[in-house]
């Protein structure tokens, strides 16, 4: 995904963000989706997690399986980010369109504008359970050719319903223990409106006003949230004064933080009892289970600093500057929450 279509992205709320703002994204909070529509783009596009990976890698299979079944022509175009012509701030990037016939996809190449109004139907491509031996994934999918799809999904294709204007969603999916299955979305007007009163409500309220969402939890996608927004501290170092709620919370992190010490090192010292009653067997079993400790296999370790340094001095200088130059940039400082507690007499 190109640098455009990102900063595209950026004004607006796409189908997967629609599960977040409804409460519905395992993988996204509130805090996240802010940081990201109101903080500098990276430089790369995120390429995501390896099941991330897997499913934009098995995407052209899935639509030629899809193909092969119905005979029916798909635009696959992940390079175009679709926007509702009055709800300004509704985006979806479908993984493909479907269309009447091979003229109208010849039409849409040429002119992207008028594929909304002529498509049949979008098309999606889902796999689960690929990269994971967890296999509880196949329960929130129900029968062939039902609508019997995980919340997350028919938010997000009900989305990109509502963007493109289309009444149904063909779904691909490749399902860990079931193979390649097949389900068939009808567009739900009314969960349309429910969803555009929604969306503009959370960008208002937070966008707009620049006003963070207040929910906050122990994930490290909130902190990492919470580190972008709030990336610079004040330069006069500014302490602010407590309050009642502030004590309570300083009391219980204290109390937190005691605890996670006290466990850390009860876990470490278990550990390394085990590891000294292991020696240099695999592991040990009983009736509560097994425990191993496995060795790791061989890597050979590239040292791509100390290689650079050697190389650089047979290098032109004007070009060794260059690409110094080139390949150096300057990234903020992170900040780190201290504690330091006052001393009970």
């Amino acid at each position: 995904m190109d640098r455009a279509q990102r900063e595209k992205r950026q004004k607006g709320l796409t189908a997967t963000e629609m599960a977040t703002i409804l409460g519905r994204n395992p993988y996204q909070n509130e805090l996240t989706l802010y940081a990201q529509k109101t903080q500098p783009l990276p430089e790369d596009d995120d390429p995501g997690n390896e099941a991330m990976q897997t499913g934009v890698a098995l995407q052209p299979w899935l639509a030629g399986q899809y193909r092969v079944r119905h005979q029916t022509p798909i635009l696959l175009d992940s390079t175009r980010t679709y926007q509702h012509p009055t709800c300004r701030i509704a985006l979806a990037t479908p993984d493909g369109l479907l269309f009447p016939d091979a003229g109208a996809v010849r039409v849409a190449r040429v002119d992207l504008a008028q594929a909304p109004a002529r498509i049949d139907a979008v098309w999606e491509a889902k796999t689960t359970g690929i990269t994971s031996h967890v296999r509880d994934l196949e329960i929130d999918w129900g029968r062939p050719g039902s609508d019997e799809i995980p919340e997350p999904y028919l938010i997000q294709v009900q989305w990109q319903m509502f963007v493109c204007a289309a009444k149904l969603c063909h779904l691909s999916a490749l399902i860990g223990g079931r193979g390649y299955t097949e389900f068939i979305i009808e567009g739900d007007p009314e969960l349309w409106a429910m969803m555009q009163e929604r969306a503009q409500a959370w960008w208002d309220k937070y966008i707009i006003r620049a006003t963070p969402p207040e929910a906050v939890d122990g994930s490290d996608e909130t902190k990492h949230a919470l580190q972008a927004i709030h990336r610079r501290v004040s330069e006069d170092k500014t302490l602010l004064q407590s309050t009642p709620n502030i004590d309570e919370l300083a009391a219980n992190f204290k109390a937190a933080e005691e605890a996670l010490h006290h466990a850390k090192d009860e876990y470490a010292e278990h550990g390394n009892r085990f590891r000294r009653i292991i020696g240099s067997e695999y592991g040990v079993k009983g009736k509560w289970g097994k425990l191993i400790w496995p060795q790791a296999k061989d890597h050979i370790s590239l040292d791509k600093e100390a290689l650079l340094e050697d190389l650089l001095p047979h290098v032109p200088i004007e070009l060794a500057t260059a690409l110094r130059a080139k390949h150096t940039r300057a990234v903020p400082g992170l900040r780190t929450l201290r504690a330091y507690w006052r001393k009970e007499e």
